[in-house]
């Protein structure tokens, strides 16, 4: 690679960095410039490995219920990227490269084949049609401003670079926040980087039996009294702590705020039935059934494991009969239902989270080109940017977007 000069350098082969690279070699295609000076540089032997663990394997590319309050902090920053490449120009963009897709009620958006392979094949396809420099087992370890450019490795010189190494999440799939020390080194703000959609870790009395036990909950992160995020979901139970969608949207949250002593999670496990509409089940269940044991009383309202936990936090044993159990026993059976709290010791961190929060600060950006303001030729796109947002497509619509734009901008600032 000594010595070797290209166009535009693109560090890192995920979602934003390879649609940054089809982006920027259909633009030079237009012109009849050719797209082998673009190259696209990759620590991991091959392109694309996080884009196939997306949505359980299925990729939930995007979403068409987008708005700014899917984003957290950001949102109106995203959406004006976006202006130039929002849902529908995405969705037009993988139906240019021959990706057939499908909606779900919610507004998901998947592969017709319901393969993430699917749309990194697309990409990949795209990619070595137009010819573009596909380096693989080439990590980035310094990038320096050269005269008109820029010096990747003391040895590669691009006249345009575009940092698309993701965040720190995930490492496993080669996301280790490499990019952001690249840019620290040339003076970008940066947003200190922690874990969003993630697990959480949580500290006694969070029952062990509730491993593997999946259920509706209403989870919330609070400080002291005050309610920070909440969301409604299935809830996955695991030895340690919580998991699942709800837990994951409002994660981020806990790790603002690690380390706070006041710091904990809520959990309403029949969210969809009031805590008086509960109470009144139970005595007339006790009534008909006082020959039951305790923790059957809620049987049909949620997993035998669950109640048997929510009679224990009462302080009632689960295999008393309801025959015994008094009107004050069944009210804290009902309120341990509604609202059990648990501290947070941590969250499940950077491996376990699907997405980084923080990354470069959306001021060094001009926000129609996504180039670093006081740095010319200097790009940034998908997780390095500090823009996160909530499950269900919108993360990897804001690296398609970003990836466009900013891929699309570097190739025409040459071709002016």
């Amino acid at each position: 690679m000594k010595g070797r000069s290209f166009d535009i350098a693109i560090i890192g082969a995920g979602a934003s960095g390879l649609c940054a690279a089809v982006a920027a070699a259909r633009c030079f295609a237009r012109e009849g410039r050719s797209s082998s000076g673009i190259a696209l540089l990759e620590a991991l032997p091959r392109v694309g490995k996080k884009l196939l663990a997306t949505g359980n394997g299925r990729c939930n590319l995007t979403n068409s219920k987008i708005t700014e309050d899917c984003y957290f902090e950001n949102g109106a920053f995203a959406l004006n990227v976006m202006r130039a490449a929002d849902h529908e120009a995405v969705l037009a963009f993988f139906s240019s490269l021959g990706l057939r897709t499908k909606e779900d009620e919610c507004g998901r958006v998947y592969p017709q084949s319901n393969q993430a392979a699917s749309v990194l094949d697309a990409l990949r396809f795209a990619v070595e049609k137009h010819g573009v420099c596909v380096l693989t087992e080439t990590k980035a370890l310094s990038l320096k401003t050269h005269g008109n450019g820029f010096f990747i490795n003391d040895s590669l010189f691009a006249k345009r670079v575009i940092v698309a190494a993701g965040g720190q999440s995930a490492r496993q799939f080669g996301s280790d926040g490499s990019g952001f020390a690249l840019l620290r080194e040339l003076g970008v703000r940066l947003r200190p980087p922690f874990p969003a959609l993630t697990g959480l870790l949580l500290g006694k009395p969070y029952p062990r039996a509730l491993k593997g036990v999946r259920a509706e909950c209403e989870a919330r992160v609070c400080l002291g009294e005050r309610v920070l995020a909440q969301d409604t979901g299935e809830v996955q139970f695991n030895e340690n702590g919580v998991s699942g969608i709800p837990v994951m949207q409002i994660s981020r949250f806990a790790s603002m705020y690690a380390g706070d002593k006041s710091l904990v999670l809520q959990i309403d496990r029949l969210p969809g039935m009031a805590a008086g509409e509960l109470q009144a089940y139970l005595q007339a269940r006790a009534r008909e059934y006082p020959f039951l044991a305790a923790e059957d009383l809620m049987s049909g309202l949620m997993p035998k494991r669950l109640a048997s936990v929510c009679v224990k936090e009462a302080g009632l044993s689960p295999s008393s009969s309801v025959s015994a159990l008094q009107q004050a026993d069944l009210e804290r059976i009902a309120a341990c239902v509604k609202g059990q709290t648990y501290t947070i010791e941590k969250t499940a961190g950077f491996d376990a989270s699907q997405v980084t929060a923080g990354g470069v600060d959306t001021s060094e950006f001009c926000p129609q080109t996504l180039e670093i303001k006081k740095i010319k030729g200097l790009y940034c796109c998908g997780e390095v940017v500090n823009v996160d947002g909530l499950c269900g497509g919108f993360n990897l619509q804001w690296a398609w977007s970003s990836g466009l734009v900013s891929g699309t901008a570097a190739a025409q600032s040459l071709l002016e």
